[in-house]
């Protein structure tokens, strides 16, 4: 063998032994899962990104390890081409191709849903409807159906435990699965501290919610539904009325800064002005900053709050005098 073929036979195996690792290295680093753990990650692609922006964006949200790799894979595939614009759940624990064949096979597909803070099952109702997910009267009907969390015992309606967030859902999700993702979040969200607590308290997670729903409709501020929580216990311990506009507001269905004389004695067991005590049942949906508050009060000597409607400023008063000055000051 002369020396020509056998430097052409030792290049011929270099090429082959580095194409070998380089296919090896390619092949490692795209169909391995990126972590031991399951790891959701809500991934979006806007209509308009190129396949190169994607890799990029990939990478970042760590679902694939280097971008260049991944860009073979799909000029190879032919799936570079075929990414779909949309919102998908990919999960860390998949390798970098299983993630890009959720999102061509779009089977996970998902619509993103806000239910905001405050919203009656009503409003979330009629929102799922106008967003075309599904009827207000299916969602209606499934939450009278029972439901197994520990948090809902005797409690017959779900309000107030519907908890507001934003969603990422499957395009065909039904009633059942969006309720049951809204308990499974209140269910995270009210920590066993906190049950621990309300229970040290001698309190229910059904009069806490009660509160917080209330709580929610009336301040903005977080520093100041912790002193609106304090006021309204201080108020049923001494047998005062909570007087709350927002309890006027749902018996009537409106949505007053302030409630009329007349509106405050129409007849409810839910309207606070003439009845003592917290309302029969939320009459919203809080979040965890009014749920939190609910659950460690700030109590003071304040007893008469109301809220500037030029600064939404809450503004506290000691006495019933001081509060009059105050609204003459401010509502005015």
């Amino acid at each position: 063998m002369n020396k020509t073929v056998k430097i052409i036979i030792y290049v011929l195996i270099s090429l082959i032994t580095v194409s070998l690792v380089f296919y090896l290295y390619v092949r490692n680093d795209i169909y391995s899962p990126m972590s031991k753990d399951s790891n959701k990650v809500v991934f979006e692609i806007q209509k308009g990104q190129s396949s190169v922006e994607i890799v990029e964006a990939l990478r970042k949200e760590g679902l694939a390890r280097q971008g260049w790799t991944t860009a073979i894979y799909l000029k190879i595939s032919g799936y570079g081409n075929k990414l779909k614009a949309g919102t998908f759940l990919l999960d860390k624990a998949n390798s970098p191709v299983k993630n890009i064949e959720i999102i061509v096979s779009g089977e996970t597909a998902l619509k993103k849903i806000t239910i905001l803070e405050g919203w009656r099952k009503q409003d979330i109702a009629e929102y799922l409807e106008k967003k075309e997910i599904i009827s207000s009267n299916d969602y209606l009907d499934a939450i009278n159906k029972p439901w197994d969390y520990s948090f809902l015992q005797d409690i017959n309606d779900l309000e107030g435990f519907l908890y507001p967030d934003t969603y990422y859902i499957k395009y065909n999700a039904d009633s059942d699965t969006i309720i049951k993702a809204q308990l499974d979040n209140f269910d995270k969200k009210l920590t066993q501290q906190m049950r621990d607590d309300i229970k040290a308290q001698g309190r229910t997670i059904k009069d806490v919610v009660i509160l917080a729903s209330i709580i929610e409709k009336e301040v903005l501020k977080d520093e100041d539904r912790k002193i609106v929580a304090g006021i309204f216990l201080s108020r049923i311990k001494e047998g005062m009325p909570l007087q709350s506009d927002a309890t006027v507001n749902y018996v009537t269905g409106e949505s007053k800064a302030s409630p009329t004389y007349e509106e405050t004695r129409k007849s409810s067991p839910y309207n606070t002005y003439l009845n003592k005590g917290l309302t029969p049942g939320p009459i919203s949906n809080p979040g965890i900053s009014s749920i939190a508050a609910a659950v460690y009060p700030e109590y003071t000597d304040y007893r008469f709050y109301l809220n500037r409607q030029d600064t939404l400023e809450t503004i506290f008063s000691v006495t019933y005098d001081e509060h009059l000055m105050n609204k003459e000051k401010y509502l005015k």
